[in-house]
Order: structure tokens, then C-alpha cells, then sequence
């Protein structure tokens, strides 16, 4: 069919949508068969009419029909065909129920998952007694027997406290149960249910679990088979008992060994104890504490460290105690040899009381700066502006205190403030008085003899 342009025509609908057409023509005219005539002259009167010419049905678009009636308006516009709609549906569905079943099968292969670790964790369990039973009765652990150090090696593995069958048991039911609704949801072909991320959580958390528990008996059974290999290669001699008596025997004497230095410590606590306290307090006292270790001999062996405690704290009392009296000692040493002429003289310069005081201004210098009270030179500001620094730079700044004219009220020194003109002699005077405010400092403060 050619066109008026010299071209091949094409028919107003695609073959899909035409064939459609033809399908609703069918139909309409069954309707019409049965309706009866009355129907037929009024379609033919709307649809073929001279009122109102239409298009062949033939070429009418789908969305040129009108989708509903409002009031006797029609409302024209695209609307989605009841068959695409209803595909549309099915695939959302579909792919719903595969992403459903996708996960039902991995949350399905997890639980498997963790039931193949428990199975392979009995089994290394299974090996693990397989390798150590014999060993208690047979050569080869009389070899381990007779190894001090190997013999140490084998009691740590066997008495590791470790979960055994019980809990590889227990954590395959509960993937059991964990799966079981899961599987039921898989096993139906219409569920779309999902597995809640609780249960993929817990089993892989499960599966953790078991993967470190197959893991330590996997390494301890090496363990022993590396105790037993060594055995060998050492070069002890076996021993005349069974390794099973040999470890029941070593646990006995380390028990014994351990109560024994326990008990013996306990005796020695308490001897401290009594003699300190006889020492210390008077004879009620004493009775006092002498019921206190009637009661402790009483006690369990963790009360030993309750003791112990006591102890120390006795003994820091004591400490302090001696500390007190040292510092007091001290104390007086110091007030003694500040009182004495020699110091009294080297410290002349700042000890007698006048009106001015040392202080470093803006620009860095040292100035004595006069004051309103009468008073010793204040350690604080001898230390403020570095006087008491063991240095030269501190050695100048407190020569420079008392070699200051502007003080006219204490003894002068006549060195200087600068250290390159100073005398051996002349240094020693100032380094002297350095050493005594350094030292006696606190003490001629508290005594007044310095300011604070």
C-alpha cells in the first residue's frame, strides 16, 4: 500500500494494538447480539452518526477512550491497560518471593553451616581423648612422666578449663531451632516471609563460636602430640609409673608445696604481727591483738592477704612515724645553724631588715624597689627574680640584691653584680649565701629572719 507521497503507508495502530482492537470489536458485537436491536441502533447512533463523525474503530487509541464518566464529562487521558497492570503486579511479587527465598537459603545454609562446625568440633574433641587417653597408661606417656618440663607442658593442656561436648551439643540445637522456621517458610513455595536479621546474627555468632572452640582443641591436641615428640627426643629416661600417676602425683605435691609455704607465711605474719604489737602497745592492747590472731589462725587461706595488708599498714605508720621525727630533727639542725654567727654574718645583707626589696621590671632588670615596711629581704622575690638559680646568672642577680647602693639601710657587699670582676674570693662569699638561703631558707622564714 503506497501512500500519497509515493511511500509505503502503515495502518494507524501497531499490529499488537490493532489485533486489539479487532478482539474489543468481537466483542461488542456479541454484546450487541444479545442486547438486542434497541442496543445496536444506539451504539451505531454514537459511534457512526453524522452528529458526530469518529474515526474507524480500527484506529482509535487505546487512551482515546475515554477512561470514566464524571457527570456525563468525559475525561480523556493515558490510563495503563488491566493486563499490564496485572503483569506489572505479578513480576513485583515475583521478584519479591525470589529475594524471599534467596535469603530463606542463605539463613538455611548458615544453620548448616554451624552444624558442620559443631560436628567437626566433637570430632576434635573425640581426637583430642583419642590422643591423651592412651598416653596415661602407655610408653610413650611414661616418656612424658619422666621429663620434668614435658610433664608440665601435658598437665597444662589437660587441665585447660575449657567447653567440651556439652556446649558443641547445645550450640547445634539451638542452630536447630534457630533454622527450623526458616526451613518451614523454604519448604513453601508461595512464602515470602524473610528471615529476621536476628536469627542470620545469632547464627553466625554461633558459628564464631564453635570455629574457636574446634580451633583450641585442634591446637591443644597438637600440643600434646609436640609434648609427646619432645619426650622422645629428650634424653630422660622413662618413668617406672604411668603418666597418669605421675600427673596425679605432681598436682598432689604442688598442693602440698602450696599449703605448706602458705601455712609457713601465715606463721611468719603472725610472729611479725605479735612482736610489733608487744612492741608498740601496752599489755591490754596486746591482748587485743593476740585475740585477733587466735581468730585469724581460724580463717581460710585468703584471709592470709587481709593479714598481709595489716601488716604494711603497721609498717607505713611506722615509716611515718620515722619520718615525722627525722624531719623534725632536721627542723631543729637547721634553726640551730641559722642562729649561729657565721651564717647570721654571710647573711648579713639580707637578713637585716630595710626599706627596700628586689624586683625585675618591664625591662628586665633587677632593681631594689623601696617599700613601705621595714623588713628582712622576702625569699620569694629573691627566688622571683632567679637569685637563688645555681647558675652565674643567678650568682650576679643576688650579688646584685646586696651590692645595691640604693639600699642604704643593710650592710653592703663591695663585689659587684657582674661576675667577670669578681675575686675567687669575692665569688665564694656569694656563692655561700646562695647555698645557706637555699638551704636554710623555709627555716629563716618561719623564723622571721626572712621575709616570706
Amino acid at each position: 500500500m503506497l501512500n500519497a507521497f509515493g511511500g509505503r503507508g502503515h495502518s494507524a495502530l501497531p499490529p499488537n494494538r490493532k489485533s486489539m482492537a479487532d478482539v474489543l470489536n468481537t466483542i461488542g458485537v456479541l454484546a450487541i447480539v444479545l442486547v438486542g436491536g434497541y442496543y445496536l441502533l444506539t451504539f451505531l447512533g454514537k459511534v457512526g452518526g453524522p452528529a458526530k463523525p469518529t474515526a474507524p474503530p480500527a484506529s482509535v487509541e487505546p487512551w482515546d477512550v475515554p477512561a470514566s464518566r464524571d457527570n456525563g464529562a468525559a475525561k480523556a487521558g493515558p490510563t495503563a491497560s488491566p493486563d499490564v497492570r496485572l503483569a506489572s503486579d505479578r513480576g513485583v511479587e515475583q521478584q519479591a518471593l525470589a529475594f524471599a527465598k534467596t535469603r530463606q537459603g542463605l539463613a538455611v545454609a548458615r544453620a548448616d553451616d554451624v552444624t558442620r562446625l559443631a560436628d567437626e568440633c566433637l570430632s576434635e574433641i573425640a581426637a583430642f581423648d583419642a590422643t591423651v587417653q592412651p598416653l596415661l597408661a602407655n610408653d610413650d606417656g611414661k616418656k612424658v612422666a619422666g621429663d620434668p618440663v614435658q610433664l608440665a607442658r601435658f598437665r597444662a593442656v589437660i587441665e585447660k578449663d575449657r567447653a567440651g561436648k556439652d556446649v558443641a551439643d547445645r550450640v547445634r540445637r539451638a542452630a536447630s531451632d534457630l533454622a527450623a522456621p526458616v526451613r518451614a517458610s523454604q519448604a513453601n513455595a508461595k512464602d515470602a516471609s524473610n528471615p529476621s536479621d536476628l536469627v542470620t546474627a545469632e547464627l553466625d555468632r554461633l558459628a564464631t563460636q564453635l570455629a574457636g572452640l574446634k580451633r583450641l582443641w585442634e591446637q591443644d591436641r597438637r600440643t600434646v602430640e609436640a609434648v609427646v615428640a619432645d619426650a622422645k627426643r629428650g634424653g630422660h629416661p622413662a618413668a617406672t609409673r604411668t603418666l597418669d600417676q605421675a600427673v596425679r602425683a605432681d598436682a598432689e605435691a604442688e598442693a602440698l608445696a602450696l599449703a605448706t609455704a602458705t601455712e609457713k607465711e601465715r606463721a611468719r605474719v603472725r610472729a611479725e604481727l605479735k612482736e610489733r604489737q608487744v612492741k608498740e602497745a601496752g599489755e591490754l592492747e596486746r591482748r587485743v591483738e593476740e585475740a585477733k590472731l587466735e581468730k585469724l589462725r581460724a580463717t581460710r587461706l585468703a584471709e592470709a592477704g587481709r593479714i598481709q595488708t595489716d601488716a604494711d599498714i603497721t609498717r607505713e605508720k611506722g615509716k611515718d612515724a620515722a619520718a615525722v621525727e627525722k624531719a623534725k630533727l632536721e627542723k631543729e639542725r637547721l634553726l640551730k645553724k641559722a642562729q649561729t654567727n657565721e651564717v647570721k654574718q654571710a647573711l648579713a645583707p639580707f637578713l637585716t631588715a630595710g626599706y627596700h626589696q628586689p624586683a625585675r621590671q618591664s625591662g628586665g632588670a633587677v632593681f631594689m624597689v623601696r617599700a613601705v615596711k621595714k623588713e628582712p629581704l622576702s625569699l620569694s622575690k629573691l627566688q622571683a627574680i632567679g637569685g637563688l638559680e645555681q647558675t652565674i646568672t643567678g650568682l650576679q642577680e643576688l650579688a646584685g640584691v646586696a651590692c645595691s647602693k640604693d639600699d642604704d639601710v643593710r650592710p653592703r657587699w663591695g663585689c659587684g653584680g657582674y661576675a667577670p670582676w669578681w675575686t675567687t674570693g669575692q665569688q665564694e662569699v656569694v656563692q655561700k649565701a646562695q647555698d645557706l638561703l637555699i638551704e636554710l631558707g623555709p627555716v629563716l622564714v618561719e623564723e622571721g629572719l626572712l621575709a616570706k
